[in-house]
């Protein structure tokens, strides 16, 4: 076993030399591959995050826009609708022509307000989404 004392031939060192070259940058790619596959768990898992706030924000936002519709449907336009009719009560008496102007007036912008009531109870929470079941 005179191997060892012998010294290696240079052609041999430098295989053996690019050889451990070529191990440490396999296993500097295995580390940096470890790193990216944790990197990408990471980020798959916070993506997964995001969508579930997503979903139920979208949730709270439409249960806010039903109750708010349900709201000015149930109280607003009933309030207006019970003024209305007694602004119409009032006009049948009765009444100098500036006040029954002035009922008219009042009349007119409570329908206008009425209408865009509804407007904006369709726009909040349209029917075809409850019709589509979405």
């Amino acid at each position: 076993m005179t191997y060892l004392n012998e010294a290696i031939p240079s052609d041999e060192y430098r295989v053996l030399e690019a050889i451990g070259t070529q191990l440490g940058t396999a296993l500097s790619n295995i580390r940096h591959h470890a790193g990216t596959r944790e990197g990408l768990a990471a980020l798959s898992i916070a993506n997964e995050n995001l969508e579930i706030y997503i979903e139920l924000a979208t949730e709270a936002q439409e249960e806010e826009r039903k109750r708010l519709s349900r709201e000015l449907h149930d109280d607003t336009m009933q309030s207006l609708v019970l003024t209305l009719a007694q602004i119409d009560m009032a006009t049948t008496r009765d009444l100098p022509d500036v006040a029954t102007a002035r009922l008219a007036a009042a009349r007119g912008i409570l329908t206008e307000t009425l209408v865009n009531v509804r407007r904006f109870c369709r726009d909040l929470r349209p029917s075809l989404i409850d019709d589509l079941g979405l």
